[in-house]
């Protein structure tokens, strides 16, 4: 059993890359559906730019039309176009759409900083 396991997950593996190729675009799965290269793309190209240097540690999912940011383990706000989105149009909406999240872990350690600053003990 364990030997099919294997060649199960090599297969698979197979299967991904060759639909994949080299470009590093990977497909993701979400509750929405499954995102090829076409919906990724986009806004890799986004991310990659010199107008989305702010964003970082955010997580972004695009199929079809929608592109979300999440604040694990869910769906925090969701923006939507009428068909597939371009680097360029997120580039126009995401900002003031649906933005960045601030992620709490980010908090709880800021807040455990002050408090250490402070003569406190955070983590006792």
């Amino acid at each position: 059993m364990r030997q099919d396991r294997i060649h199960r997950r090599d297969r698979d593996r197979r299967f991904w890359r060759d639909r994949v190729g080299t470009s590093g675009v990977k497909l993701l799965q979400c509750v929405g559906g499954v995102a090829g290269k076409q919906d990724v793309a986009p806004l890799v190209v986004y991310l990659l730019s010199d107008q989305a240097r702010h964003i970082t540690g955010q997580i972004y999912t695009a199929v079809g039309n929608k592109i979300a940011v999440w604040n694990q383990p869910r769906e925090v706000r969701a923006m939507y176009a009428d068909g597939r989105w371009t680097a360029d149009q997120i580039g126009q909406r995401l900002d003031s759409t649906i933005g960045q999240e601030r992620m709490g872990i980010l908090d709880a350690l800021d807040a455990m900083r002050a408090a250490a600053a402070a003569g406190a003990k955070p983590n006792a």
